[in-house]
């Protein structure tokens, strides 16, 4: 803290009297506790699951392993007169690649949580600048309620000589009494706002308690600081408007919308490719064998046209709506 600043709350706190604390904290540092209290611990909570489900997703585009094991009881007929029974057990593993329209669908899921994870993360830009606005006020309120309160007990330390001095001329005939009870409301308006600004400052203290999570004390608080941002005019118009959380975030919903994987052709064609082996044991006679194979697997629908031409309106209706809702809430924020 500077040395001007320690003086001023020095000075503040002779002012407001003994009750008084040294100090409130400075306003940036009770913006730093912000991040400490219950609604945005909520919020980040809500942030760091959206985002762990996001990135497990992404594990699910690359290889997976599978694998399978099996018992059977055979009885296979060899001609008319012969059969063959045994007992065999099998087993397989091997690995998955998705491919085509496998890998675009899961894309796509993938997509849908990038979307939440946006959604989430923009909420939690507006609610931690909603609580920065709501602490900057009640700071503000409070140094506004401490210099009323101030001047107002200024103004009373000299209720004592003027009351003697308008009684002395009251009953020297310089005076009306309607003059003199005038003159003396005046120090009752000023107990009035004393009382007002008293209570002011209690309530915009219980308000930073709860947002910081900070058992403050009260006391002397320096005049708040207007942001630098704030002062500028050119920050207020269009160029704020484009650095609001919630318009950076639909930015970015736009540009998932326009690459999106149910706009791909191939997005209905399911495939896959496989590497796998399988081993057999008959149990009854104690031969083994097994196998190595490398298969492509992949199906296309009937109806492939229709679900195509479907697909294709879905993913320009929803480019469309993610567009319209940018432009909308823009224009709201540039009227506000």
């Amino acid at each position: 803290m500077s040395r001007r600043a320690h003086i001023s709350i020095t000075l503040l706190a002779a002012l407001l009297g003994s009750r008084v604390a040294l100090a409130l904290p400075p306003l940036e540092q009770l913006e730093a506790r912000l991040e400490l209290s219950p609604a945005s611990q909520l919020a980040q909570r809500a942030y760091e699951a959206a985002r762990d489900t996001f990135a497990a997703g992404q594990t699910g585009l690359g290889l997976s392993a599978f694998g399978s094991v099996g018992y059977a009881n055979n009885h296979d007929v060899i001609d008319q007169t012969h059969t063959r029974s045994y007992n065999q057990g099998a087993g397989s593993a091997g690995l998955l690649l998705p491919l085509l329209g496998s890998r675009l669908q899961l894309q796509g899921a993938l997509n849908d949580q990038q979307l939440q994870l946006l959604q989430v993360e923009a909420q939690r830009q507006l609610q931690r600048r909603e609580l920065v606005r709501r602490l900057r006020k009640a700071y503000a309120d409070y140094w506004q309620g401490q210099r009323a309160e101030s001047l107002a007990q200024g103004y009373l330390e000299n209720e004592p000589g003027f009351t003697r001095t308008v009684e002395l001329r009251t009953r020297a005939g310089l005076l009306l009494e309607s003059d003199r009870l005038e003159f003396m409301s005046g120090f009752a308006l000023a107990r009035r706002d004393e009382a007002v600004s008293s209570a002011s400052r209690d309530t915009a203290l219980a308000i930073m308690r709860e947002l910081t999570g900070a058992d403050l004390e009260g006391g002397a608080a320096l005049r708040p600081l207007v942001p630098t941002a704030c002062a500028q005019e050119t920050d207020s118009a269009s160029g704020w408007a484009d650095a609001d959380p919630e318009l950076l975030g639909l930015q970015r919903i736009i540009a998932l919308r326009e690459s999106n994987p149910r706009d791909n052709a191939l997005y209905p064609v399911q495939s896959n490719i496989q590497l796998s082996y399988q081993t057999k044991d008959e149990m009854t006679t104690g031969q083994r064998g097994g196998s190595a194979a490398l298969s492509w697997w992949f199906q296309v629908p009937i109806e492939y046209g229709s679900e195509r031409r479907l697909l294709a309106r879905a993913a320009a209706a929803q480019l469309a709506h993610a567009r319209l809702e940018y432009e909308i809430r823009r224009q709201e924020l540039q009227e506000q």
